[in-house]
């Protein structure tokens, strides 16, 4: 185990392997989609299956994507990120 751990932090250090740029462009686009489409369901009593499908599975994506990697604190050195 512990010569895998060698290894890997060869390849990634684990203080400078942080979150690109492009994901929190990925991180903006889920949040946006999962605000505007509640915003739209709520303010318009429009609970269709068509868009709570979808809506469930924007929050899933929010959850195993944005919580997880926040989790493991993969995206920033800054613990308020």
């Amino acid at each position: 185990y512990l010569e895998l751990c060698k290894l890997v932090e060869q390849v990634l250090p684990r203080s400078k392997a942080f979150a690109p740029a492009s994901y929190f462009l990925k991180v903006a686009a889920i949040l946006s989609v999962a605000f505007f489409t509640e915003y739209y369901m709520h303010k318009h009593a429009f609970y269709k299956w068509y868009l709570t499908a979808p809506l469930g599975f924007v929050f899933a994506l929010i959850g195993l994507n944005i919580q997880h990697d926040a989790n493991h604190g993969a995206i920033s050195r800054f613990w308020w990120v």
